[in-house]
């Protein structure tokens, strides 16, 4: 009987040890210091033009959450986004913004799967301004607007 016991206390022993190292080997993928020359929101807040660190939060949904964060660690924003295919083939650590007139709106993440481009939820402030901009001939077209970052 003892020694039941303690068979079972090894193993339950393993099996812990076990999800402690995987769930540490699964840390966050993130972006090494990209530089964006221009303001731009990331979800509602308007983010000013700076060095940032990009990665996506370990969670367990579909739907991952990106934190953008300034590197002197002063203003940060966590971003819903949904896994799609990368069709367009970016390069890991690539951030991807939608341009309307002159506001960008970060759009889309390249971190982790090469297969997956992390496509941000456009929050009401980009659907307004993206309306606007339809309603105006001269400036209908939506530019996307691609920096190279690299992962870390």
């Amino acid at each position: 009987m003892i020694k039941k016991i303690f068979n079972i206390l090894a193993i339950s022993t393993l099996v812990v040890v076990g999800m402690v190292a995987t769930a540490s080997a699964q840390e966050p993928t993130r972006t090494k210091d990209v530089k964006i020359d221009f303001d731009f929101y990331a979800g509602k807040k308007l983010m000013p033009a700076g060095e940032y660190i990009v990665k996506l939060l370990p969670n367990t949904t579909t739907h991952k959450l990106i934190l953008v964060q300034q590197v002197d660690g002063k203003k940060q924003s966590i971003v819903t986004s949904v896994p799609n295919q990368n069709k367009a083939n970016f390069k890991p650590g690539v951030l991807v913004f939608n341009k309307y007139g002159s506001k960008y709106f970060l759009s889309g993440v390249q971190l982790g799967s090469e297969s997956v481009l992390h496509t941000t939820v456009k929050t009401r402030t980009e659907r307004e301004v993206a309306k606007g901009i339809a309603k105006n001939e001269a400036a209908r077209k939506l530019e996307e607007v691609v920096i190279a970052g690299s992962l870390q």
